[in-house]
This record gives structure tokens, C-alpha cells and sequence, in this order.
């Protein structure tokens, strides 16, 4: 595959459940790093809102849910 793969995301909005730690978090760092703007759900708030805290620290738009 030539190019970027991920080039499409660029300022799209993407909803990730289970967004607060492991692969969800990680999920959220590649996406966000591709320039997509994320909703970060997780069942507890107060992970959600670090990952969200680490990803905004880093230039990327995200927001906790």
C-alpha cells in the first residue's frame, strides 16, 4: 500500500468506547496522532478523562464522555 493509510481521518470524529486504558487508549493515541478528532468513552470517567488529558497534551482534539 503506498501513501498514508490513515489519511482519511484527518479532522474526522471518532467515537472510541473502552477509551481509558489498554488497547482502547492505544487505539486512541494512533488514531489521534492521524489527526481525527475523538470522543473517548470509557465506564470509568476518570480514565477517560486522562487519556483525553495526555492527547490534548500532545496537540490532538479529544474530549471525555
Amino acid at each position: 500500500m503506498e501513501g498514508n493509510e490513515f489519511e482519511t481521518l484527518k479532522e474526522r470524529h471518532v467515537l472510541v468506547t473502552g477509551g481509558g486504558s489498554g488497547l482502547g487508549a492505544a487505539i486512541c493515541n494512533l488514531l489521534s496522532r492521524e489527526g481525527a478528532r475523538l470522543a473517548v468513552a470509557d465506564i470509568d470517567e476518570s480514565r477517560a478523562g486522562a487519556t483525553v488529558a495526555r492527547l490534548t497534551e500532545r496537540g490532538g482534539q479529544a474530549v471525555a464522555l
